[in-house]
């Protein structure tokens, strides 16, 4: 590809062009003066300090009003990108609550910060809610990614019945510690938190309704949660979840000449589970570095190896990269394949 940049006329714009998917919506930074002598040492650093939104499209991420442009992203969002329209607040829409908790875990010897949405209309006795789960529940919850939003329109709607939201907040420190699949974790979410829930709210205890999910490192232990809890998570989520790693490699020492995608082995070698999927990834999280598959590579592996073994699988790929604007969006699609009718 040419990355030579062209001067407009006798201005001092300079401009690249380059054909792009119709539907993409992504983010980027301009890096004044790039050398592109890669991603590693000194260079890295001057990029990294002087990366910058575009000035001349108003469209950014990122942004508060006192930011300044080397904190702020750009947005694109080309001609049949698709709408968003559940994280669209709507008046006079019911809306659910929200309360944060904090659950101690004898198995992990910690405290847990966790976050419960409850639904419009919700009463505790009744139709037990179904449940949905999700990692990085922070994330989740900020105005960016909309959960509360969407839940309370897909519900108003009917597109699903009453549902309750777990959002698992992260401590300090700990969040690829948790999510990579770690069995601390997954046991404290079945023997502790799940069982604490139950307890204390009117929700489903069936697996066929309860739903898991996550993305990035989020995604990949919504995976290993139905992998050893196939008995109560009986639903995944996967967005751009990082199934390209392997204990073998770790997250930062990637190496091609291992072979990643550890999930997929494991549910290609075992018996099939009762366990339907969602799995997205973006036409722009491919193998570009040559490391031997990376998110899109994987995901589409992992699809191939649950629908040979024989389990419900909705695979959606869309035209972006690993910058959480499709995932508020696609999420939705995800709950009422699964959760919905």
């Amino acid at each position: 590809m040419d990355y030579v940049m062209h001067r407009l006329a006798d201005t001092d714009l300079w401009y690249w062009t380059v054909k792009l998917p119709r539907g993409a919506r992504f983010s980027y930074r301009l890096s004044p003066n790039d050398t592109l002598a890669g991603f590693d040492g000194p260079r890295a650093d001057q990029r990294i300090a002087t990366t910058q939104s575009d000035p001349l499209n108003p469209h950014r991420l990122e942004c508060s009003p006192d930011a300044t442009r080397y904190v702020c992203r750009s947005l694109a969002e080309l001609p049949g990108a698709p709408p968003q329209p559940w994280l669209v607040k709507k008046v006079g829409t019911p809306e659910g609550k929200v309360e944060a908790r904090t659950i101690h875990s004898n198995i992990q010897k910690l405290d847990r910060e966790i976050s419960i949405y409850t639904p419009a209309g919700y009463t505790p006795n009744g139709t037990p809610n179904r449940l949905l789960v999700l990692f990085d529940g922070d994330e989740y919850l900020s105005s960016q990614m909309g959960i509360t939003v969407t839940m309370d329109n897909l519900i108003a709607a009917h597109k699903i019945p009453p549902t309750l939201v777990l959002l698992v907040l992260n401590p300090d420190g700990r969040r690829l510690k948790d999510l990579v699949a770690n069995p601390e974790f997954a046991d404290s979410m079945a023997k502790e938190i799940i069982p604490w829930v139950w307890a204390k709210y009117n929700v489903t205890h069936d697996a066929a309704q309860t739903a898991v999910g996550g993305y990035s490192a989020g995604g990949l232990a919504a995976n290993y949660m139905a992998l050893r809890y196939s008995n109560i998570f009986g639903n995944v989520i996967s967005q751009s979840a990082a199934i390209w790693w392997s204990p073998e490699q770790g997250i930062y020492d990637r190496d091609p000449s291992i072979e990643g995608n550890w999930m997929a082995r494991q549910f290609a070698d075992g018996p099939k589970l009762p366990v339907r999927f969602y799995i997205e990834a973006g036409a722009f999280e491919f193998d570009s570095l040559g490391q031997g598959g990376d998110i899109l590579e994987a995901s589409r592996e992992l699809r191939d190896v649950l629908q040979a073994k024989g389990n419900e699988v909705h695979y959606h790929q869309f035209v972006g990269g690993h910058d959480a604007l499709t995932w508020p969006g696609t999420i939705a699609d995800a709950i009422i394949e699964l959760l919905g009718g």
